[in-house]
C-alpha cells in the first residue's frame, strides 16, 4: 500500500507480463483501475499484456512506459494512437502525475472517480529493460 497524501493506494508487482496475469486473475485481487506496463518485455510485451487484461475488465485504464520515445513506439505501430504513454527515465512526481492524469481521464482514457487501484510494474526483477532492435521488431 502506498499513499499519495489523499488516498492510499493498493500496488501488485509481477516480474513479467505472464505473471501479471496470473495475479489479475487471482481470486484475492480486488478491482484493478489501472495497468502500469513497460512496452517492451521478455515472454510478453506491455501491449499483450494490456490487450487480454482491457478484454476482460473495460474499465481498466493503461499507462505505458518506455526507454523509447513515444515517436519511436508509435512508428513501429506497437501501441494505438492516443494511449497513454511516459517515457523513461522519469521522476517519482512525474509518475504520479500522469498516474493521476490517466486516472482522471485527461490522458486519452476515461474519468471515473471511484480508486481501487492497483498498478502492475512488469519489468523483471524491477528493474529496466532495455530490448534490441530485434525485441522492438518481434513485438510487432
Amino acid at each position: 500500500t502506498a499513499s499519495n497524501g489523499a488516498e492510499a493506494l493498493q500496488i501488485a508487482t509481477a516480474s513479467n507480463g505472464a505473471e501479471a496475469l496470473q495475479i489479475a486473475d487471482a481470486p484475492y485481487v480486488p478491482e484493478i483501475d489501472l495497468l502500469l506496463t513497460d512496452v517492451i518485455m521478455p515472454i510478453m510485451g506491455g501491449k499483450e499484456v494490456a490487450d487480454r487484461l482491457t478484454a476482460k475488465r473495460r474499465s481498466l485504464k493503461v499507462l505505458f512506459t518506455s526507454r523509447y520515445a513515444y515517436d519511436t513506439i508509435a512508428s513501429q505501430r506497437i501501441l494505438k494512437p492516443g494511449s497513454a504513454f511516459t517515457q523513461k527515465p522519469f521522476l517519482p512526481m512525474d509518475l504520479v502525475d500522469k498516474v493521476r492524469k490517466t486516472l482522471d481521464g485527461i490522458l486519452p482514457t476515461q474519468a471515473r472517480q471511484d480508486y481501487r487501484f492497483a498498478v502492475f510494474n512488469v519489468n523483471p526483477d524491477n528493474t529496466p529493460y532495455l530490448p534490441s532492435t530485434a525485441d522492438l521488431d518481434r513485438e510487432m
